[in-house]
C-alpha cells in the first residue's frame, strides 16, 4: 500500500488541470483509490452551510468523489449523548456520497 497525503482542498470553481491529473492516476492503476477530505471550515469562517450537497462554492477535490470511480470522500464524525452519528462541527458533509 502506497500513501501519500497531500492538502489539496479549496473552495471555488472545478481546476481542469486538477482533474486531469485525478483522472490520469486512476487510470494508471485500475486497483488505485483516492481519499480525499469533504473539507472544513475554519471557526472565523461565516459559511453556514456545511452539506456539500448544496454548498457554493464547491469544495475541490472532494466534488470529484460525485462523478469519480474510486475517488473516495471522507469526513470526521462524532456520537454525541444523542446517539446519532454526526459531522463534527466545521466538518462538511453529504448524505449521498461522503463516508464518515
Amino acid at each position: 500500500i502506497q500513501v501519500y497525503n497531500l492538502s489539496l482542498g479549496y473552495y471555488g470553481a472545478m481546476e481542469p488541470l486538477l482533474q486531469k491529473y485525478m483522472l490520469r492516476s486512476l487510470a494508471d492503476n485500475p486497483n488505485r483509490y483516492i481519499v480525499v477530505s469533504a473539507g472544513n471550515r475554519s471557526a472565523s469562517d461565516t459559511a453556514k452551510n456545511l452539506n456539500s450537497d448544496t454548498m457554493f462554492p464547491k469544495f475541490y477535490p472532494a466534488e470529484f468523489g460525485r462523478v469519480m470511480d474510486r475517488v473516495l470522500t471522507v469526513t470526521t464524525v462524532q456520537q454525541p449523548v444523542s446517539g446519532t452519528v454526526v459531522a463534527v462541527d466545521r466538518q462538511n458533509y453529504s448524505p449521498t456520497f461522503v463516508l464518515g
